[in-house]
């Protein structure tokens, strides 16, 4: 009975070191085993991203490069779109006596191109007056329509605000249908000045005054001249 009682205890005793050994073996392999081979979480993809979008927001997947804003166009700053109307008006040397012609209205859209001190003003005017006819009591309406190529020099180099002169021809053609006023002229010079005042971000308000001398294709030089006011608004692009 002893002897049955003793092996028990011996074949126990062994179990219990098998299992005890089997353990810490299973433990240490199970310390050792990379981190690659446990499951990954399921990570919800939004509607609109990928799953390689997910990736790249990882830490692991490297410097992300953020993206570059755009730079300016080209001709930022640079075209400068004026609408502008005012009041006009001419008169006709006959000698020393000046036949005024009443007053009439210019109005049209310039296109100011360039940023600086210099820019050049361009665009199309349409001026309409009426012509006193001499010894007459009547009148005849004129119609004009002008190409302005008007060079200015803005004295802040900044056209959105600044004080500026301005010199230049302009090619014009009447409306002869109604008057013979007109006929033989077809450019005039131009000189003047004026000024912008910035009203808000490349917006500006602009006054323009100039004196209009009207030639011919006989003579650099005729008997009309006269005066443009205008006002207008300045948008830059």
């Amino acid at each position: 009975m002893k002897r049955l009682i003793a092996r028990t205890i011996g074949l126990l005793a062994f179990a219990s070191i098998g299992v005890s050994s089997g353990t810490a073996f299973a433990y240490g392999m199970g310390s050792g085993r990379s981190t690659s081979d446990e499951p990954k979480a399921d990570v919800a993809v939004p509607s609109d991203m990928s799953e390689s979008d997910i990736l790249l927001d990882e830490p692991a997947a490297g410097k992300i490069q953020a993206r570059q804003p755009k730079g300016p166009a080209p001709w930022h700053d640079m075209i400068h779109i004026l609408p502008i109307a005012g009041a006009s008006s001419y008169e006709r040397k006959e000698g020393t006596d000046l036949k005024n012609l009443d007053e009439g209205y210019t109005a049209g859209a310039l296109v100011n191109l360039g940023k600086g001190y210099v820019t050049l003003e361009t665009g199309l005017t349409f001026t309409s007056t009426d012509v006193n006819i001499p010894d007459t009591d009547r009148k005849e309406t004129v119609d004009f329509w002008a190409l302005p190529l008007v060079a200015k020099v803005n004295f802040t180099g900044n056209p959105r605000q600044t004080v500026f002169v301005k010199a230049g021809f302009i090619p014009i053609t009447a409306d002869t249908s109604t008057s013979s006023f007109f006929d033989d002229i077809d450019l005039m010079g131009q000189i003047g000045l004026g000024g912008a005042i910035p009203v808000a971000p490349y917006v500006s308000l602009v006054l323009d005054a100039s004196y209009n001398q009207l030639m011919s294709r006989e003579s650099i030089k005729t008997d009309y001249s006269g005066y443009s006011l205008m006002a207008g608004v300045s948008f830059t692009l």
